[in-house]
């Protein structure tokens, strides 16, 4: 698992354990992380407007092209084309594998985070926080680590009241999630609840 961290991305292992530094960044308004096919990993500099390529293993960066200033949430279909959710111009971007960039979708509500369905059908989670938290007070006041599958959408929420936790939704009724773990979850063989899901505020977790 890789997640954003201040300017650098870590890298978690698929057995667990303490995360290590993958690649250090420009600055810390990087947002989307997307892996392509071929094992490199994408980011989105939500200031500079830079799509940044990192090489599979890590390392340096290079500037693979510009995106529209305040672009987000990242996603690669199965064909290699990558979006890109552009926040302040409401609207998502189509970047080819060759790097030619156009609108894909236009008249969005500031669009953040994006998962293909099957590799063929684009969910987009949008800016607005509308939805009651569950077994919570209020509304979600964050969402980050959207995972999506046929079926259902799980993600990391938190709650205006402190509240946060991992809750998952259908993709046919996404205005209905489930409360899966929270902080008044007991940790199992410990003492006491959960108290965070998340290490240093990493942001758009991306599985190689």
């Amino acid at each position: 698992i890789y997640a954003l961290a201040a300017n650098k991305v870590e890298k978690i292992p698929a057995s667990g354990g303490a995360a290590s530094v993958y690649a250090t960044l420009p600055g810390p308004n990087t947002y989307g992380l997307a892996f392509d096919s071929f094992g490199n990993l994408y980011a989105s500099d939500l200031t500079s407007a830079n799509l940044l390529k990192i090489p599979p293993g890590g390392g340096s960066y290079t500037n693979f092209g510009t995106l529209i200033a305040g672009s987000d949430g990242l996603a690669f279909d199965y064909s290699g084309n990558l979006y890109a959710a552009n926040l302040y111009a409401d609207s998502i971007s189509m970047i080819t594998p060759s790097g030619t960039a156009s609108v894909f979708g236009s008249n969005l509500s500031g669009p953040r985070y994006l998962a293909f369905r099957s590799g063929t059908s684009l969910a987009v989670r949008a800016a607005g926080f509308v939805t009651a938290i569950p077994g919570g007070t209020g509304n979600f006041t964050m969402f980050s680590g959207a995972s999506l599958s046929d079926t259902n959408i799980a993600f990391y929420g938190a709650g205006a009241a402190g509240q946060q936790g991992i809750y998952s939704a259908s993709v046919t009724v996404p205005e209905n999630p489930v409360r899966v773990v929270d902080t008044a979850t007991a940790i199992p063989g410990g003492a006491g609840n959960f108290t965070s899901f998340i290490l240093g505020n990493p942001i758009a977790p991306a599985i190689d």
